[in-house]
This record gives C-alpha cells, sequence and structure tokens, in this order.
C-alpha cells in the first residue's frame, strides 16, 4: 500500500477507537459495536454516507485481516455490517 493509504487506515482506526472510548478484547468486538458506531457517525457527526463509507470499508479490511490472517478475532464480523447507502440525487440539467 502507498504511505499515505497506510497513514488513513491508521487515522479511520483511531476514530474508531476515540469512538469506544477504551481498549477492548477481541471477544468485545461486536457487529453491534460497529453498527453503534455507523449509526453514530451518521445521526450524531452528521458525517455525509461517503466519509462514513470510507471508515467503514478500512474498518472492514481491518476485521477481515484479524479473522482470516491472524485469528485474533473468532468471529468473521467484517461481514455482518455493510457500507450505507448514499441518498440517490436526481439532477435536473437544463
Amino acid at each position: 500500500m502507498a504511505k499515505r493509504t497506510i497513514q488513513e487506515h491508521y487515522n479511520n482506526f483511531g476514530y474508531f477507537k476515540t469512538y469506544i472510548g477504551k481498549e477492548i478484547s477481541a471477544d468485545e468486538m461486536t457487529t453491534e459495536l460497529f453498527d453503534g458506531w455507523i449509526t453514530y457517525m451518521i445521526e450524531e457527526m452528521n458525517y455525509t454516507p461517503g466519509t462514513v463509507n470510507i471508515r467503514v470499508r478500512t474498518m472492514r479490511a481491518f476485521l477481515r485481516y484479524c479473522y482470516e490472517d491472524k485469528a485474533w478475532i473468532h468471529e468473521p464480523i467484517h461481514k455482518s455490517f455493510k457500507p450505507i447507502r448514499a441518498p440517490s440525487l436526481n439532477y435536473v440539467f437544463k
């Protein structure tokens, strides 16, 4: 990966750590935790779907790595939450 991509992964993981506010164990990594984070970003932080989806994709990649490559987590929770749907925009061109 490019240096910038790696830095963005660290940044996005940091946003998640700020949301949870503490260190957690692998057993505490649940779908509900990530669903809550997504809801928080949308409803409380008022982030755009694009911003939310960048962060969701980054965390899904990290969780997939933790599950498939390292066996640090024992449930494939990366499969349980997905990027959100962005509202479709209908533009009228004149």
